[in-house]
């Protein structure tokens, strides 16, 4: 028996194991009609930096004007010629171009900024909303990014093209994806098994079914 639970919700909970396993997590669910960013970052407190607000360890943010059906209007450039209604998304490459298109957005929303304070003595970082900077596991779930995206590592481009700005992942040490669609069901297991469910998630990460590792080709 498990629990009933909304999907949105279960992949939190997932998220939040898999954070602490890993020390901090990100996970970016790319899917038709909306993106969405989940987050899980360690306690961190340095006298050098200073919040605006309190921010929550665990989360959530949700795109719904992102996707790569329903709001693909969204992720076509100025004078780019948008695919036609007729002719579906069906080959890779296009989908994996739209897909990391509305990650980078769904990123510039989710993650916060930080900025520089000079005081007499020292400076100090001011920062507001998440900072992620720290985390060094990325997951992809959603079909755009589990089928779309031929390279895990094709994301840290979208991290660098926004590291000047926002407080992304600066130190990625393993790239995640759900080929198998588990996140959610792992969210939804956990209420009852969850030392189940950790002793899958160590597994899988330890034998690379999970592509801890770049994939190179």
């Amino acid at each position: 028996h498990t629990s009933c639970l909304p999907t949105p919700l279960a992949v939190s909970r997932a998220v939040e194991l898999f954070g602490q396993y890993f020390d901090g997590l990100l996970a970016i669910d790319v899917g038709g009609a909306t993106t969405d960013i989940h987050s899980y970052t360690p306690p961190l407190w340095s006298r050098r930096t200073v919040h605006t607000a309190f921010e929550p360890q665990l989360k959530r943010s949700v795109e719904g004007d992102l996707g790569v059906f329903h709001n693909l209007a969204n992720l076509v450039w100025p004078g780019e010629d948008p695919p036609q209604p007729s002719e579906p998304l069906l080959e890779a490459d296009v989908i994996g171009t739209y897909a990391l298109r509305a990650a980078r957005k769904g990123l510039e929303r989710h993650c916060g900024t930080s900025i520089p304070v000079f005081g007499a003595r020292n400076a100090h970082a001011v920062v507001n909303g998440a900072d992620l900077s720290s985390v060094t596991a990325v997951l992809a779930t959603g079909g755009a990014l589990r089928h779309g995206m031929r390279n895990p590592v094709d994301l840290q481009l979208v991290f660098d093209s926004l590291a000047d700005r926002c407080l992304v992942p600066s130190n990625v040490q393993h790239w995640l994806i759900d080929h198998r669609y588990l996140v959610s069901s792992l969210g939804a297991l956990r209420a009852k098994h969850e030392g189940a469910v950790s002793r899958f998630i160590e597994k899988v990460s330890e034998e690379g079914l999970w592509h801890t590792e770049p994939r190179l080709t």
